[in-house]
């Protein structure tokens, strides 16, 4: 008989979803800042890697670092994926490593009441810093002789 019908339709298919984060659990934590003593290491920046529904995307990474020589450091890392329609992820993680312990002393070894006429020979103490290294060159050195009563 040669009957037959026939349907055409068309569907458009719009990809509004981000792609997301395949090992989140390896993103460090963005809502605070990660913050390091000068002599503590600077963790790796994880390899990150992303899904979207539609297609494969690319981690980008970038960072930012600015040295304050013995005194800290400054770090800005931020991961992202976008896919060819433009809906993107981004994460952004922020890290400083500072010096925020005061410098030590050791104590001279003659101290004391001296008997008149004796002057003991000058001492430094022996300066320590965990940033950094002093030397007596660094310290600020007065001597005070009080008459006793």
């Amino acid at each position: 008989c040669g009957n037959h019908e026939e349907y055409t339709y068309f569907v458009d298919i719009d990809d509004t979803s981000a792609p997301s984060w395949w090992n989140a659990e390896d993103l460090p934590d963005n809502s605070t800042t990660l913050v390091l003593e000068c002599y503590q290491d600077i963790p790796d920046a994880p390899e990150m890697y992303a899904n979207d529904t539609c297609e494969e995307v690319t981690v980008g990474y970038d960072f930012n670092q600015t040295d304050y020589g013995n005194c800290g450091t400054e770090i800005h890392r931020w991961w992202w994926a976008c896919d060819s329609c433009n809906n993107c992820i981004e994460h952004r993680h922020h890290i400083t490593r500072d010096d925020t312990e005061y410098p030590t002393l050791t104590e001279p070894t003659e101290q004391g009441d001296f008997e008149c006429g004796f002057e003991p020979a000058r001492q430094f103490p022996t300066p320590f810093d965990n940033c950094s290294t002093l030397t007596v060159d660094d310290v600020d050195y007065q001597q005070f002789v009080t008459d006793g009563a």
